[in-house]
């Protein structure tokens, strides 16, 4: 009879011991493949591990680990409300280890950006411990936007590791200030190699001081033809290390984007928090015997961005046609190129914001053509004070107002930030054990 009670006794130990092993790895289980909330994605399947990471952490929480171990792009993500034309900041803790891109010409690596957008944060590649990594935002005319911590990029394809932790997302104050802070960096030297041929271009003294000039004229019409409803503040560095990395289109040919450049001038970019960036660069010789090969003779190139700031590319050819940028008899307009590449910037500004406006190259349209002596001047001045007038309609069109308070997120935006909730873990174990349950009770609905 003790012996039939000893057994049942003993047996009810061994179910109850195995029971709690059981409750341990399935919590283990959980707290590794538990992710809050966030979804899931890559572009190739079954060579990416998303886990969350019990022991390589920066504080108590378990950090978020994606790991590729071929070359993908590979994010998780979670979708907010955002509340129109309004700036947010995310912001968290990023440690890398061995993160290699596939293309060395295309950016990749571990980022914070928004999921099928363009907007994203300087990557990180390499082998990094710990360090903070943020990314600001306008919201524009979403209503909703989906937060992507990203191992990859939107052209390039990542192997390694990247733990994410310490989530943290805050809502700005609006802009309203019409001061555009512009960053003007001369590229000194271009040495690159094309499909066997050595290109190595310098800027001379005249290149340097018609920058200048330039410039200054650039920040004049800005404000004379926006009617003084936006000012420029510009800076001009001289950047002495040469160029040695030049990308390619198929619509522009050979140009430099701002990955040929953000290891020679980012950082300044971010110390001062500029809201556009010009560079310009020789990419012929004096002669015009040699020049980089590009299509449709182009001299300036913009609409792209540096990370949310609006970039411009400003092209240096020989010196028999310095009258393109040199103020003179035949051309009283010198600054054009500036003014019409950063017209880009705030023509995208004002399209990203469902604004209805016309074409900048659509002048023809309206009647205006180009003279010789003053450039589109005309064009740009009626352009930037809505003076274009529509035939269709007797109306006035061009750039309204708001378009000059549209520059890109700063630190200003979030000296009195709000913090919004984002990604609140469990606080304890007996949380996380009411967090499976709440999981499993959503997953049976």
């Amino acid at each position: 009879m003790n012996n039939k009670k000893g057994s049942v006794k003993f047996g009810t130990i061994i179910t109850t011991i195995l029971l709690i092993i059981i409750l341990i790895i399935t919590f283990n289980f959980y707290r590794q493949n538990y992710f809050n909330g966030f979804e899931k994605a890559t572009t190739q399947q079954q060579i990416t591990k998303f886990t969350r990471d019990t022991k390589v952490k920066y504080s108590d929480m378990n950090s978020y680990k994606i790991e590729n171990v071929e070359y993908n792009d590979s994010t998780f993500y979670k979708e907010i409300d955002v509340e129109p034309f309004t700036t947010y900041k995310i912001s968290c803790m990023v440690k890398t280890e061995n993160v290699q891109c596939e293309l060395e010409n295309a950016e990749g690596g571990a980022l914070i950006g928004l999921l099928d957008t363009t907007e994203y944060s300087a990557p990180i590649e390499g082998t990094n411990d710990w360090q903070p990594m943020e990314f600001m935002f306008n919201s524009k005319n979403r209503e909703k936007v989906k937060i992507s911590f990203r191992l990859g990029g939107n052209e390039n394809n990542c192997t390694g590791t990247a733990w994410f932790s310490d989530f943290k997302l805050e809502k700005g104050t609006e802009n309203t200030n019409t001061e555009w802070n512009v960053g003007c960096f001369i590229m000194k030297e271009l040495d690159v190699n094309i499909d066997g041929t050595q290109y190595n271009f310098k800027t001379n003294l005249e290149d340097i001081e018609n920058v200048r000039l330039n410039m200054e004229r650039y920040k004049e019409d800005c404000y004379e033809f926006s009617e003084g409803k936006m000012t420029v503040n510009y800076e001009i560095t001289e950047i002495d290390t040469p160029v040695t990395e030049i990308s390619y289109s198929d619509e522009h040919g050979y140009y430099i984007s701002h990955e040929d450049v953000k290891d020679l001038i980012y950082d300044k970019v971010q110390e001062k928090e500029y809201d556009h960036v010009f560079v310009v660069c020789r990419m012929e010789d004096d002669e015009g015997n040699l020049a980089i090969p590009i299509y449709e003779n182009w001299i300036g190139l913009g609409s792209m961005d540096m990370y949310g700031i609006g970039y411009s590319l400003i092209r240096i050819n020989k010196n028999s046609n310095s009258y393109t940028y040199k103020y003179g008899i035949t051309n009283q307009a010198p600054e054009e190129v500036y003014l019409h590449e950063f017209l880009h910037t705030l023509e995208r500004n004002s399209v990203e914001r469902g604004d209805e406006i016309p074409a900048l190259h659509d002048y023809e349209k309206y009647g205006y053509s180009e003279k010789t002596v003053q450039g589109l001047n005309q064009w740009y001045e009626d352009y930037m004070s809505k003076n274009i007038l529509d035939s269709s309609t007797g109306s006035y069109i061009g750039l309204n107002d708001f378009v000059y308070s549209t520059q890109p997120p700063n630190s200003e935006n979030f000296r009195y930030a709000v913090e919004l909730e984002f990604n609140e873990e469990p606080a304890n174990i007996f949380e996380e054990i009411l967090t499976i349950f709440d999981s499993i009770k959503q997953k049976l609905k």
